[in-house]
């Protein structure tokens, strides 16, 4: 998993960046991120999920998306395309409502 900024992390998530930057804080007091300086530019702040908690990550993503991939496997190519809008679409319209 590569190292994000705290900008960039926000808007996979859908959050702000204060809310994330907040949630980043929490993660690192807890040890669960680390934050370093980017190498290209030094007044920006990755953030990565510390060593000990990528197995577990990717485990816990790989057995919780295991149903849905099998779930989309199973559904039409037109089927598959409509299921991807609409989970496109419930981030905008969760924004929309915040705004």
């Amino acid at each position: 998993m590569e190292p994000l900024s705290v900008g960039d992390l926000a808007k996979r998530l859908g959050g702000t960046p204060s809310t994330t930057s907040e949630l980043v804080s929490d993660l690192s007091r807890a040890g669960v991120t680390e934050r370093h300086a980017d190498p290209a530019n030094r007044r920006r702040v990755l953030v990565s999920l510390a060593p000990e908690y990528c197995r577990p990550f990717q485990a816990f993503v790989a057995l919780r998306s295991a149903a849905l991939w099998r779930a989309l496997d199973r559904l039409s190519p037109r089927d598959q395309a409509g299921f991807v809008a609409g989970l496109a679409a419930w981030p905008r319209e969760v924004l929309a409502e915040e705004q």
